[in-house]
């Protein structure tokens, strides 16, 4: 007599993505900057962006914040631009790909944007712009002109 073990389903499978994820970037190690990147492209905005619907991206925003995704998100952006610092290739780099989760599931799971309005991480993107403004002005093009 055999044992037949089912298959994991989809949510199972992803939700153990978003379960490794969330463990990395708990750890906020220097040296797991790298993993972190690669597991934010591949298992958050690569399943994100594969789903068609928007019911399903909706669904994958409020599993993630259910997870404490936004809270750890934030702390982790919190971490790269303190601790790392964003003049360095890696934190910039992972500061982005966290900087595009926070865009895509803000937009899709009204949960997660609530949640990361709950953190500081709104008012760190918006000093962050601030010094994108101000850093990144030639004289003739300001790139924020439009949005400020």
């Amino acid at each position: 007599m055999f044992l037949v073990i089912p298959a994991k389903s989809t949510a199972e499978i992803i939700t153990e993505k978003f379960q490794a994820t969330i463990a990395l970037m708990k750890k906020q190690n220097r040296s797991e900057i790298p993993s972190v990147i690669a597991a934010i492209q591949k298992d958050l905005l690569t399943v994100y962006s594969g789903m068609a619907r928007p019911a399903h991206k909706q669904l994958l925003g409020d599993r993630f914040n259910d997870m404490g995704g936004a809270t750890v998100m934030a702390d982790y952006m919190k971490f790269l631009k303190t601790d790392v610092g964003l003049d360095k290739e890696e934190g910039i780099r992972c500061f982005i790909a966290c900087f595009n989760v926070l865009l895509n599931f803000t937009h899709s799971s009204h949960n997660f944007a609530s949640a990361l309005g709950k953190t500081d991480a709104l008012l760190m993107l918006l000093k962050q712009a601030e010094q994108l403004k101000t850093g990144y002005k030639s004289s003739k093009v300001n790139v924020f002109s439009s949005y400020c």
